[in-house]
This record gives C-alpha cells, structure tokens and sequence, in this order.
C-alpha cells in the first residue's frame, strides 16, 4: 500500500490536517475508521508482512504478528528527524523470498540526485490536490 497504515501505534488519533502540527502526521498515514476496517481485513485475511511507501524513511514495526515495512525511496529522503531509530538514507528494499521466509533488505543508493521540490517536502498542499479521478463511485 502506498500510505503507512499507521504512523507510531496503531491505535493513535486521526489528525488534524488544518493543524499545522498534525498537517505532516496526517498526511502520512491512513485515519480512522479506515485504518482499524482495514487492520481488520489483514486479521481476516491471514496477512504477514505490509509494504508500504510514501514516507521516504526505511522503519519496521510488528502489530499483531503483522510486519509493517515502512519502505524508504530513491529520489530523497524524509522523516529524518521523527524516528531516532529509522534509516532515512534513500535506497530501495529487496525481499529474500523461501518457502518459510521473507527477508526484507535494504538497499542504499550508490549516487544520489538533487531535485528540488515543491510544498512541504516536495509535496503538494492539499489544497493543490486534485482528486476528481479518484473518487469512489
């Protein structure tokens, strides 16, 4: 999944995006009740490991028996300050795969390129946002 489904505890509060404390909070990770619905539906389904993107910081977390993989990126890192134990070089994750085991690896870019980007972290605001194709129907 793109979005983290939770930030530090999967029992944490929605945030607040109008908030210019929460803003950053809010806008990556996945709010309630959506996140216990689908917490629900990885309890249901039996799952074991959740990749997820979108914070450009490397992290693991263990919910439930559930390994959340919080994958870093290779354009830039972020999050840097947030999670003292975290890696937030750039680089990609490679999965050892057997038949008993997956084994998450990270793999640290060799060059790093230097493209600046726009809003908070190189995102948009989401008032510059435009999710007229994404809505569900």
């Amino acid at each position: 999944m793109h979005f983290p489904l939770f930030l530090d505890d999967i029992n944490e509060p929605a945030y607040d995006h109008h908030d210019a404390e929460q803003f950053k909070r809010w806008y990556a990770s996945i709010d309630q009740p959506h996140r216990a619905r689908i917490m629900k539906a990885f309890k249901a389904t039996h799952v074991d490991v959740v990749l997820s993107g979108h914070l450009h910081n490397h992290r693991i977390d263990v919910v439930d028996g559930i390994t959340f993989i919080k994958a870093p990126a290779t354009n830039k890192p972020q999050w840097s300050d947030y999670w003292p134990d975290s890696r937030p070089e750039v680089g990609f994750m490679r999965f050892d795969v057997t038949e008993s085991q997956l084994t998450p690896i990270f793999v640290p870019l060799n060059r790093i390129a230097q493209v600046a980007g726009y809003g908070p972290s190189g995102h948009p605001r989401p008032e510059q946002r435009n999710y007229s194709q994404a809505w569900v129907k």
